[in-house]
C-alpha cells in the first residue's frame, strides 16, 4: 500500500487535467446556445473564446514562480478552486462584457495548472518514468477534452426545461426575418427548383406550418415582415431576397431591418404557438436533410398532443436558423454550475492527498522515496524547506533551443486549437448536424488523440534510450508535426463527414503524440525550474491558441469556405515542425545543472 503514494498523486494530477479541459472548453460546446441567448454576434463569441487564452497565456510564467515559491499543494489547490468559481459564474453571465471577464479569470486561474502538475512529476516520480507520467496527465486532458461535448450536451439536454415547449415572445429573436420567410413561402407558391436538399425540406415544413393560415394570419405575417412584397413571377423580393436566401440564417446585424413592437410579436407568437401545439409540422422522412434534434425524430415516433408541441418546436429551430432561441437555452447555465462544483471536491481531496515533497509525506515509505530519488542528479532531490535560487532569466531568453521549442508550440497550438474552438462550428455550416450529432462527432478526434498521448510517451522514454536525449525528444516533436500537417491539407479536398473526422482524428494524434516529449522536454533543461520553464512555453502556446480563433474566423470570412482555414492550419503546422526540429534538450538553462 505505501509503494503506491505516488501513484494517487499522479492520478490526482490526471483528473486535475480532466477538469481543466472540461471546463476550459464548455463554452466551445455550448457557443450556439449561448450566441442566442445572450443576443452576440459572431465577432463577439470569436473574441470570448480567445479571451481564455490570453490570461492563460499571460499568466503562465507568474504561475509557474508561485509554484515554486509556495510549492505546488498550495497554489494548485488555489488554481482549482478559482477557476470552479469561475465556471459556475458563466451560469450568471448576461451580456459581452460578463462572458470576457469571466473567461479572463478562468484563463488567469488555468494557468498554473500544467506548470504545477509538471513539478509535481519533478518531485514525485522516477526520473525513469518521467515521460510516461507526464502522458498519463496530457491524457487526462484529451479525456476531458473527449467527454466535454458528449457531457455537455447530455446535461444541458437533461437540465433544459421539458413541461413547456411554447415560445414566449423573447424566443422570436429574429421575429422581422422570419415573417419574411413565411411570407416568401405564402406568396411563392410553387419551391424553386434551385434550391438544396435543406432548403427544399424547409419548404415543405413552411407549407406544412401555414396550410391552417387564414387571412388574418396572412395579415399579420405581412406587416410583421414590413410589407415585404414578392415580385410574382421573378422569385425576387421588394427588398431582394432571392429563393436561395429562404431557410438561410440571419446576417449579423440583419436580424431586424427595423424593430416590432410588442404586441406585433406577440400577435405572431400567439399565432405560432396556436400551430405548433396542433398536428406535427414535419414527417421523419422530411428531417433526414435537416439539422433537427434527435429528440424531435423520437418524439415524433410516439405521436402525442404533448410529444408534438416539443417536436414541432425543435423543428421550427431546425426549419428557421437563427430566428427561434433553442429550447436547449435553458440548459446551458445549469451545467455550468455542476462543472464549478465538481472542480471544488477535486480541489478537496488534492488538499488532502498531496504533499510538496515526497520526503514530507506522513505515508511514504523509505523504500519508495529512494526509489523516487535515484538516478536524480543532486541539484534536483528537492525538499520543500529549501531556499529557492532565483530565476535564471537571462539563460531563458538567451536559450535559443528553448526559443525554438516556445515557436514549435505557438505554430503547433494555431491548428491544433482548431479542433476545441471551431470544430462544432465547422460540423454545423459544413455537414449540416443538430447540437447532439455535432457534440458527438466532435468528441471523435480528441478520443482518438488520447491513445497517442500515451503511447508518445512510452514512445519518447524509448526513443531516448536508443537514441539519445536530443533525437528521443525530438523525433516525437518533428514526426507528429509532418503527419498533422498531411492531414489539413487532406482536408482542402472536401471530403465527406467520415473521411474528414478521420482525417481530424490524425491531427489530433499527432498532437497528443508530441505532448509527453514536450513536457519532458521542459523537465530536461528546467532543472530546479521546471514549472517556470514549462510555462514559459506555454505562454507561447497559448498566445497561438487565443490567435487561433480569430485568425481562422478571419479567414474562413474572407475565403467564404472551409478551405482557407486548413490552408493555415496545414502552414502552421509545417512550421512548428521546422522550428522542433533543432531543439536540444542537453542544454539546461539551470545554472546548477
Amino acid at each position: 500500500m505505501q509503494q503506491r503514494i505516488r501513484h494517487r498523486v499522479v492520478f490526482l494530477a490526471f483528473l486535475t487535467s480532466v477538469l481543466l479541459y472540461l471546463d476550459r472548453f464548455v463554452l466551445s460546446y455550448t457557443e450556439r446556445l449561448i450566441k442566442l441567448d445572450l443576443g452576440l454576434t459572431e465577432d463577439q463569441m470569436s473574441w470570448g473564446l480567445s479571451a481564455f487564452f490570453w490570461s492563460y497565456a499571460l499568466f503562465q510564467v507568474p504561475s509557474g514562480l508561485l509554484t515554486d515559491r509556495y510549492g505546488p499543494r498550495r497554489m494548485l489547490t488555489v488554481y482549482i478552486l478559482l477557476w470552479s468559481l469561475g465556471t459556475a459564474l458563466m451560469g450568471w453571465m448576461n451580456g459581452f462584457a460578463m462572458l470576457i471577464a469571466v473567461r479572463l479569470g478562468i484563463g488567469l486561474a488555468q494557468a498554473g495548472a500544467y506548470p504545477t502538475c509538471a513539478a509535481i512529476v519533478g518531485r514525485w516520480v522516477p526520473l525513469k518514468s518521467r515521460g510516461t507520467a507526464s502522458g498519463l496527465i496530457a491524457v487526462g486532458g484529451r479525456i476531458g477534452g473527449g467527454i466535454a461535448p458528449l457531457l455537455t450536451a447530455v446535461l444541458v439536454m437533461s437540465l433544459a426545461a421539458k413541461d413547456n415547449p411554447d415560445l414566449d415572445s423573447s424566443d422570436i429573436v429574429a421575429p422581422i426575418h422570419l415573417a419574411r420567410q413565411i411570407q416568401f413561402r405564402g406568396h411563392a407558391f410553387e419551391p424553386y427548383p434551385g434550391l438544396t436538399d435543406d432548403q427544399n425540406a424547409r419548404w415543405k415544413i413552411a407549407s406544412s406550418l401555414t396550410e391552417s393560415f387564414r387571412t388574418p394570419d396572412w395579415d399579420l405575417i405581412d406587416e410583421a415582415s414590413s410589407n415585404f412584397v414578392t415580385v410574382r413571377g421573378s422569385y425576387k423580393t421588394a427588398m431582394g431576397m432571392a429563393p436561395q436566401d429562404f431557410g438561410v440564417a440571419p446576417k449579423v446585424g440583419a436580424t431586424s431591418a427595423g424593430s416590432l413592437s410588442l404586441q406585433l410579436v406577440t400577435r405572431l407568437r400567439d399565432l405560432l404557438n396556436r400551430r405548433l401545439n396542433g398536428t406535427p409540422i414535419a414527417t421523419v422522412e422530411d428531417l433526414q436533410a435537416l439539422p433537427v434534434e434527435r429528440e424531435a425524430v423520437d418524439l415524433l415516433a410516439t405521436s402525442t398532443i404533448s410529444n408534438n408541441a416539443r417536436a414541432n418546436r425543435l423543428i421550427l429551430e431546425a426549419a428557421f436558423p437563427g430566428c427561434i432561441r433553442p429550447l436547449y437555452s435553458a440548459g446551458w447555465r445549469p451545467v455550468m454550475l455542476v462543472y464549478g462544483l465538481a472542480g471544488i471536491l477535486i480541489a478537496a481531496l488534492y488538499w488532502i492527498v498531496v504533499r510538496d515533497s515526497p520526503a514530507r509525506h506522513p505515508r511514504i515509505s523509505r523504500e519508495e522515496l529512494a526509489e523516487i530519488e535515484a538516478g536524480r542528479p543532486p541539484q534536483m532531490q528537492v525538499d520543500a524547506s529549501q531556499a529557492r535560487p532565483p530565476l535564471p532569466l537571462q539563460a531563458m531568453l538567451r536559450s535559443t533551443t528553448l526559443w525554438l521549442l516556445s515557436g514549435s508550440q505557438f505554430f503547433g497550438n494555431i491548428a491544433w486549437t482548431f479542433l476545441v474552438l471551431q470544430l462544432p462550428r465547422y460540423l454545423q455550416e459544413a455537414h449540416h448536424l443538430s447540437f447532439a450529432d455535432r457534440s458527438f462527432y466532435a468528441s471523435v478526434p480528441l478520443w482518438c488523440g488520447w491513445g497517442g498521448m500515451f503511447v508518445g510517451g512510452i514512445a519518447t522514454d524509448r526513443c531516448v534510450k536508443r537514441f539519445g536525449l536530443r533525437l528521443g525528444r525530438v523525433i516525437p516533436l518533428v514526426g507528429s508535426r509532418l503527419l498533422g500537417t498531411a492531414a489539413f491539407l487532406g482536408l482542402l479536398l472536401e471530403p465527406s463527414l467520415p473521411i474528414a473526422l478521420a482525417l481530424l482524428s490524425l491531427v489530433a494524434i499527432a498532437a497528443d503524440f508530441a505532448s509527453p516529449a514536450t513536457w519532458a522536454f521542459n523537465q530536461d533543461i528546467g532543472g530546479r525550474f521546471i514549472a517556470s520553464t514549462l510555462g514559459w512555453g506555454n505562454m507561447w502556446g497559448n498566445i497561438g491558441s487565443a490567435l487561433s480563433p480569430l485568425i481562422l474566423a478571419s479567414v474562413l470570412k474572407q475565403s467564404g469556405s472551409w478551405t482557407g482555414p486548413f490552408l493555415v492550419c496545414a502552414a502552421t503546422y509545417a512550421i512548428a515542425g521546422l522550428c522542433a526540429l533543432f531543439v536540444d534538450p542537453r542544454k539546461s538553462i539551470d545554472p546548477g545543472a
